[in-house]
C-alpha cells in the first residue's frame, strides 16, 4: 500500500514538473517570437 501511494506521488510530481516545463517553453517562446516581430 505504501509503495501503491509513493508511485502515485512520485508521477503526480513528475506531471506537474513536465507541465511547468511546457508552459516555461511555450512562454519563452511566444516572447522570443513577439520580440523578433517587433524587431523586424
Amino acid at each position: 500500500m505504501l509503495g501503491l501511494a509513493s508511485f502515485v506521488v512520485a508521477a503526480f510530481l513528475f506531471n506537474l514538473v513536465v507541465g511547468f516545463l511546457t508552459v516555461g517553453i511555450c512562454l519563452i517562446l511566444t516572447v522570443f517570437i513577439l520580440v523578433r516581430e517587433s524587431g523586424m
